[in-house]
């Protein structure tokens, strides 16, 4: 799971510029309008230590197809869910 973090002085004027053109690139696979929201889910479950305290993670099963959240609570417990759907 990528955090967002201030840039140091330290990186060079290439390495802010590969940074910024990342987190453009991931942002552009999101589509928005006034009525709907289409985002690319990751087609791997995250692996529990990727997954930081107190957060929640959507992807979708290729092995069912299935869109599922991965959470951690705040101990540390982390939980699968599968949303249901009605067809």
């Amino acid at each position: 799971m990528a955090d967002i973090t201030a840039l140091k002085n330290s990186n060079t004027f290439d390495e802010q510029m590969t940074t910024i053109n990342s987190i453009i690139t991931k942002l552009n696979t999101i589509e928005a309008n006034a009525s709907t929201m289409t985002l690319a889910f990751s087609a791997t479950a995250p692996t529990d230590a990727s997954i930081s305290n107190s957060t929640a993670v959507l992807y979708i099963d290729t092995s069912d197809g299935k869109l599922k959240i991965k959470s951690k609570n705040s101990g540390g417990t982390v939980t699968t869910y599968i949303l249901s759907t009605t067809s």
